[in-house]
């Protein structure tokens, strides 16, 4: 944009400028008088450009006597070639926002009037810039009034459901979830070698228990021979089976939440020894009963296999209270009891 000062154009106007009011206020002032032929494309377009920058535009086609009050600036369109527009700002306070108060703008020289009234809208709008009036404040949206007792009331939220919980359960009850199930008794069967008169036999036992207590029970026990054990002599030879049958009180250890199961007892039972032998002449076969008693510990260890079943190791270790012999032709040839002890794996099953 070009601006250059005009003596002809500032001696035009300064009565306009001398007799102005002094005391408009930028911000109130926002009219611009444009002085120019009515019907005139180029000084159409001058005010177009003035008023979308906010100004109020007034068109005259010429200037008599002073500007009203309010007035920004006069604004005057002068014949070319070239054309331009001779500028001066009334208010004071809004001049000193400008470099000068008087300005031409003028359009380059060009045979399209589109372009020298482009060229001078561009140079106008810059001058205008820093005079241009504040934009108006946004006026609130309007409160539409809403009666209360018209809208309908919210539907009420219905009832949440409440669902019945468990109730609490009596220490007992949960004490016995904690606790694993005692049985009412079991039953057992083993086998395994024992340790008899002459030497090692395999024997067979029948056991059962009875709980007392969670932690108390009773049990009786009989061991039978399957094999015989022999005692050789120069008199001859002897078979010998051994019976015992007994009862025991003792524990019922369960561990790892019952998953293993451990029986210490200790006993009394009563053994019976029969004996038949092959006697070399001279001498002669019979045949003898005796018995004793036998004071015994017993120690079983049953880990779970299925449900109420499980599997059995146990030993029983004892020794009798008096001697049961073997004789021949008077001469003792072999004691029983001192000690007696049988080993054996089984099965055994909860009640």
């Amino acid at each position: 944009m070009r601006f250059h000062g005009s003596v002809l154009a500032a001696a035009g106007l300064a009565a306009i400028a001398i007799l102005a009011p002094a005391a408009a206020d930028a911000d109130e002032s926002s009219t611009v008088i444009l002085v120019g032929p009515v019907d005139d494309a180029f000084g159409a377009r001058m005010r177009a450009e003035l008023e979308s920058m906010g100004f109020e535009v007034r068109l005259q086609g010429e200037l008599a006597g002073d500007p009203p009050q309010g007035t920004l600036a006069v604004a005057r369109i002068a014949p070319g070639p070239p054309r331009r527009v001779e500028v001066i700002v009334v208010a004071t306070d809004a001049s000193r926002r400008v470099p000068s108060r008087t300005a031409i703008i003028e359009a380059p020289t060009s045979e399209d009037e589109g372009v020298v009234s482009v060229r001078a809208a561009e140079q106008l709008r810059a001058f205008f810039q820093p005079l241009r009036p504040p934009p108006a404040p946004a006026l609130p949206p309007p409160v539409e009034k809403v009666d209360l007792a018209a809208v309908p009331a919210p539907p009420a939220s219905p009832e949440p459901v409440r669902v019945p919980s468990d109730p609490p359960r009596p220490a007992a009850a949960r004490e016995a979830e904690a606790t694993p199930s005692t049985p009412v008794g079991s039953v057992g069967i083993g086998l395994g070698p024992g340790f008899d008169v002459g030497g090692v036999g395999l024997a067979a036992s029948l056991s059962g228990r009875v709980w007392l207590h969670e932690r108390v029970v009773v049990g009786a026990l009989i061991v039978a021979p399957l094999v015989p054990t022999t005692v050789e002599g120069r008199e001859g030879s002897a078979s010998l089976r051994v019976f015992v049958t007994g009862l025991d009180v003792g524990l019922s250890l369960p561990l790892a939440d019952d998953a293993w199961r451990l029986h210490p007892s200790l006993g009394f039972a009563v053994a019976a020894m029969i004996s038949s032998g092959e006697a070399r002449p001279p001498f002669a076969s019979q045949e003898d009963i005796g018995s004793a008693a036998v004071p015994f510990a017993r120690l079983e260890l049953a880990p779970r296999l299925v449900g109420p079943l499980r599997a059995s190791a146990q030993g029983i270790v004892g020794v009798a209270a008096t001697d049961l012999g073997v004789r021949f032709d008077g001469r003792e040839v072999a004691t029983w009891g001192r000690p007696w002890g049988i080993a054996q794996l089984g099965l055994s099953l909860d009640l």
